[in-house]
């Protein structure tokens, strides 16, 4: 708990002496000691390094699922145009009663509709992540890092990490 304006403190030490921890720290070594972890325990080279490579296994399994529904979908559209071409055939070519493929025909359509909208809505193929995204990352640490030094950005750069 803050203490006083520049001091972290047990409250209960300073000002109603229950507690016997009489530690304190001041704020801006406390700032420092936080701001610098991401920049050396965080960001050690293997770990991160291991971050990256399985969440770009991962982004890319979840595309290649979506893809595989994307390529499903297609080829129940074109399952369903056959299926209509055939029926279009038999109603036209044959002397059969046309109530049970003019019943199958209005399904076909309604799928083919669902399924339409379901391409039109699907995302576009986004690219794979960039293998170099770590170092990417890095620096971005670094220059936030750089701008909690400096009191110009210093307020903004800890809001960015509170966010």
């Amino acid at each position: 708990m803050k203490i006083s304006a520049n001091l972290f403190g047990c409250a209960a030490a300073r000002d109603r002496r229950t507690c016997d921890n009489r530690l304190n720290i001041r704020t801006d070594v406390l700032e420092d000691a936080i701001l610098e972890l991401p920049k050396t325990r965080l960001m050690a080279p293997e770990p991160f390094k291991a971050f990256c490579e399985e969440l770009h296994r991962e982004v890319n399994r979840l595309r290649i699922e979506e893809s595989s529904t994307v390529d499903a979908q297609r080829s129940a559209l074109e399952r369903i145009a056959r299926r209509t071409r055939k029926l279009v055939d038999l109603i036209v070519n044959e002397d059969a009663p046309p109530q049970a493929p003019i019943v199958e025909l209005r399904a076909l359509k309604a799928k083919q509709i669902e399924l339409e909208n379901a391409l039109a809505s699907a995302h576009a193929q986004a690219p794979l992540i960039h293998p170099a995204m770590a170092e990417v990352y890095r620096k971005q640490v670094a220059s936030l890092h750089d701008a909690l030094g400096d009191p110009g950005t210093r307020d903004e750069a800890f809001e960015i990490i509170r966010c």
